[in-house]
């Protein structure tokens, strides 16, 4: 290109040629997210990520990245917390898109992230203490277990499974 007069001294001319960000909808942006994941996640998380892309699907459509503003990043989260969903759920789904996003950032796909806050928004209840049995239910039960003639004798199991605290998997 030098020698012929055509170098492009912006060095524009020689990069990789990517969608505009006003072409590349939210759907292609996370399908290009999940494939790059496919190679460091588990079958599980993949499914996580193809169950937020269903949701995406249905909220977003073929609309590009370039029209997810904050505002389109709030209408989503409320939309999602409207959806038959667990807060944890919910909260953890909205950490993908932010995470998408950043990755987008950093592969010069999207300008901004508008989900920073989004996972933020979302309070999640705090998880319930178990209820241990009183004193007089643990006696209640194990009086039960002596009384009944079929089961009586898982007695010093279950003497020993109150007495220990030994949790079912342990």
């Amino acid at each position: 290109d030098m020698m012929s007069g055509h170098f492009d001294p912006t060095l524009r001319a020689y990069k990789l040629q990517l969608p505009s960000r006003s072409q590349l909808s939210v759907i292609n942006l996370f399908n290009k997210f999940i494939q790059h994941k496919e190679k460091t996640v588990t079958s599980a998380t993949l499914d996580k990520y193809r169950g937020l892309l269903n949701y995406l699907e249905k909220f977003f459509k073929t609309r590009s990245v370039a029209e997810v503003s904050l505002a389109e990043a709030d209408k989503f989260t409320r939309w999602y917390d409207s959806q038959d969903l667990s807060k944890v759920v919910i909260r953890e789904r909205l950490g993908l898109l932010k995470a998408c996003w950043q990755w987008g950032i950093e592969k010069a796909l999207v300008e901004s992230n508008p989900w920073i806050d989004m996972p933020l928004r979302i309070k999640v209840p705090p998880k319930q203490m178990p209820k241990p049995f009183t004193e007089r239910e643990i006696k209640s039960i194990i009086e039960a277990f002596k009384a009944d003639r079929y089961y009586r004798h898982y007695v010093n199991f279950v003497e020993f499974r109150f007495g220990s605290g030994c949790r079912t998997g342990e």
